[in-house]
This record gives structure tokens, C-alpha cells and sequence, in this order.
């Protein structure tokens, strides 16, 4: 079988970054560089766990509407302008979204969005202590992808069915933080009695102070399964290390890695439909903040041999 490169569309890569915080908070089974904890006084302690890259994260608390929030929060920091993305799988109940916040207090600063009843709410809290305002709103069931970006102190908020053609939600804010901030995944029961749970993929933190690894190409066009595929870019780190690629969602053999070029094996089970192709790039050492693993995903599509024409986008 052919695989055909046909639609090719590229999304920016993104950063996870490690932090060491000061405050306690509980920690689960979760990668490297990610924290988590209850912000506020909640009814039931929440957790958080990571398994087949997916996090699993449970709350209770009120939510984060008002002037000061009730929730479980996993995060990492976020150092000057940057983005957090996931795709919500599911929601039990309540709230479940991405948010950027000033601070681990409960009535910090913040920008987020959220799923709430299929609806994806954009909020903001302007300034600590203010009452969070609601800027606009998109129907869409789940799973669903949400970004939040922070561009200086302009937040703004997107949402995606696919996680490549993104729709603004509502209108970007004013909101004026620190220049350090927590970025990452928050959900809540909307109820101090009750815990909601809710699950995430592709969770990707991007940092303009990290620049992240770029995907420009894969050839050939077309190729069978069990043969070989270059992917080309730059920013890829000169050696493997423990950098990874997955084809929806599953590791694939790797050949060979350098800073612009991976050279890896189609699999022989690999059948024709929509796929996925994310690169999991160890982070280069010795960069301020820069420890962990950078993600790019490339979509394409495969079809049979006598359909393997390229097209443009």
C-alpha cells in the first residue's frame, strides 16, 4: 500500500519546561517537569496522573468563574509569551480546560478556557481579586482541542475539531501578569462534594524564550509500508537521546536523527486514512529552563496506490 502526502499542514511545536516549586503540592504519576495541586479551599482533594500520553485529572472545587477558584490545576511555568494546548478527550462533569495564571493562589490573574456542557468558554481574570469575565463562546462536543496564548498582555483564546484549523473564541484580552506565570490543564466539579474527572492529549506548552523544533517536509510522497521516510526540519538535537516518533499515538523504529533530518521505518501494518505523525524532540541542555521534550505534529493523509498524486493544501 501507498502512502500519499497530499494535504500537508504544519502546527508550531511546542516546549514543555521544569519547575521546581516552592509551595507543597500533591504529585502523581505524572512526566517530567509537570506539577499538581488544588487551587483554593476545595471539598475533595483532586489528583492527576499520566498513562499512554494521557493525563487524567480530577477536581472538585466550585470552578473559576468568580473572584477566586475552586480546582485541580497540573502545570508547569511559563517564562514571557508562550501557548498551552491540549485536546479534551472527555469530561465527567463541571469544567475542564487549559489556562495561563500569574500565580498558584486562588484569586490570581488569569486567562483560560474551558469546556463546560460542550460549550468552550473563553474567561479572564484581569487582576487578582477581580470577578472573572466571559469574552465569548463556541458550541462544540467533545473531544475538542483549546489553546490559550499569551502574546505580552494580550490573551487569547482558540478552539479546533482537528487541531489544525483554529477558531478564535470571543476576543483577546488585556490582562496584566508577571513576567513568570503556570501554564496547564484545570478542572473542576463545580461542586465541593463531588470530583470530576477529565482526560487530555496532546498536551503541548510552547515558549518564545525556547524556540522549538520545526517540521518542513517528508518525503518521498509516496512510500510502502515497511520502507523507509525522511522527515526534514531543524532544531531536531544532533542525537536521539530519548527522542521519540510516534504514528498515532504508537513509537515507530527511527534509523537515524540528526539536527535536520529523521530518517524512520513506515510500519507494515500501516493502513490507509487520516494519520498523525508527532516527533517527540529531547530538549537541548545547557538553554535556561530547557529541559524536557518538544512536540511537532504534521498531518497528511494516506490513500491506495493508484490515488498517490500530491496536492497543495
Amino acid at each position: 500500500m501507498h502512502l500519499s502526502i497530499w494535504k500537508r499542514i504544519f502546527s508550531l511545536a511546542f516546549l514543555l519546561l521544569v519547575f521546581s516549586c516552592g509551595r507543597v503540592f500533591a504529585q502523581g504519576s505524572l512526566p517530567s517537569g509537570w506539577s499538581d495541586g488544588d487551587i483554593g479551599s476545595v471539598g475533595l482533594s483532586g489528583s492527576a496522573s499520566f498513562s499512554n500520553n494521557v493525563f487524567t485529572v480530577k477536581g472538585s472545587g466550585t470552578g473559576m468563574t468568580s473572584t477566586a477558584d475552586q480546582f485541580h490545576f497540573v502545570y508547569q511555568p511559563l517564562s514571557g509569551d508562550g501557548t498551552i494546548l491540549a485536546r479534551v478527550l472527555s469530561s465527567s462533569a463541571g469544567q475542564a480546560g487549559v489556562m495561563i495564571r500569574e500565580t498558584l493562589n486562588a484569586n490570581a490573574a488569569d486567562a483560560f478556557v474551558i469546556d463546560q456542557s460542550s460549550f468552550n468558554y473563553f474567561y479572564t481574570r484581569a487582576s487578582t481579586g477581580a470577578t472573572a469575565g466571559s469574552w465569548g463562546s463556541i458550541y462544540n462536543a467533545l473531544p475538542y482541542w483549546m489553546k490559550v496564548v499569551r502574546s505580552g498582555n494580550t490573551l487569547s483564546a482558540y478552539g479546533a475539531a482537528d487541531g489544525v484549523s483554529w477558531t478564535q473564541i470571543g476576543t483577546s484580552q488585556t490582562v496584566t501578569m508577571a513576567q513568570s506565570v503556570y501554564v496547564g490543564l484545570a478542572v473542576s466539579s463545580q461542586s465541593n462534594s463531588s470530583l470530576a474527572t477529565a482526560t487530555f492529549d496532546n498536551v503541548s506548552i510552547n515558549s518564545s524564550a525556547s524556540p522549538a523544533p520545526i517540521i518542513s517536509g517528508i518525503s518521498p510522497a509516496a512510500a510502502t509500508a515497511g520502507s523507509q521516510a525522511v522527515i526534514s526540519g531543524s532544531g531536531f538535537g544532533t542525537t536521539q537521546s530519548t527522542g521519540v516518533v510516534l504514528l498515532n499515538g504508537s513509537s515507530i523504529a527511527v534509523n537515524s536523527w540528526s539536527a535536520t533530518s529523521i530518517t524512520i521505518t513506515i510500519p507494515t501494518n500501516a493502513t490507509s486514512g487520516p494519520i498523525v505523525y508527532e516527533l517527540f524532540v529531547p530538549a537541548l541542555f545547557g538553554r535556561r529552563n530547557n529541559r524536557g521534550s518538544r512536540r511537532q505534529r504534521a498531518r497528511y493523509n494516506k490513500r491506495s496506490s493508484r490515488n498517490h498524486d500530491p496536492r497543495s493544501a
